[in-house]
């Protein structure tokens, strides 16, 4: 994997949906590089962290939401909002 710094919950935080969107899709493009059959336990684990990073950003229920506001020709703001703060609450 390329050296850079992985998404972290904190991030979701300090960072719009918008910035957050080109991380997503850099560190999308890096886990995709690496070969399923060479990865150590702590790359699963890195990764399925990182999808619950991306789950969060992209929240389908409110990106529907969103797409249907640009469609009626409004912008609700929802890529220039900050996911939150850190992971969901397990149940």
């Amino acid at each position: 994997m390329t050296e850079f710094r992985h998404l972290r919950w904190e991030d979701l935080g300090q960072l719009t949906r918008r910035e957050l969107s080109g991380r997503i899709e850099q560190e999308s493009a890096d886990w995709e590089a690496v070969p399923t059959d060479g990865m150590t336990e702590q790359d699963v684990l890195s990764y399925i962290e990182f999808m619950k990073i991306a789950q969060m950003v992209i929240e389908p229920a409110d990106l529907v939401a969103h797409v249907s506001s640009l469609m009626h020709g409004q912008d609700d703001g929802y890529m220039d909002r900050k996911p939150g703060n850190g992971p969901p609450e397990e149940a």
